[in-house]
C-alpha cells in the first residue's frame, strides 16, 4: 500500500528532467541569437504579421495623407469665406 510513494521521485526526477531540457533549449537559443527570431523558427503566423505589420504602416501613412489634406481643404475654405 505504501509502495506508490516511492515513485514520486522517480517522477520528479523525469519531469525536471524534462523541464530542464527545453529550458536549456530556450536559452542557448537566446544567448546565441538573442530576442530576434530566426528565419528557421518561423512560421505562417510570423509571416503574415510581417505582412499585417506592412499594411498597417501603409494605411497610416495614407490616412495621414489624407488627414492632411482634408485639414489643407477646411484651411483655404476657411481663407475663403
Amino acid at each position: 500500500m505504501s509502495t506508490h510513494w516511492a515513485n514520486i521521485p522517480a517522477i520528479a526526477v523525469v519531469v525536471l528532467g524534462v523541464a530542464g531540457i527545453g529550458s536549456l533549449q530556450g536559452g542557448v537559443t537566446y544567448l546565441f541569437h538573442g530576442d530576434k527570431p530566426r528565419p528557421i523558427l518561423r512560421d505562417n503566423f510570423d509571416f503574415m504579421m510581417e505582412k499585417r505589420d506592412e499594411r498597417l504602416e501603409r494605411e497610416a501613412m495614407d490616412s495621414k495623407a489624407k488627414l492632411e489634406a482634408m485639414r489643407r481643404l477646411a484651411a483655404e475654405t476657411e481663407q475663403a469665406k
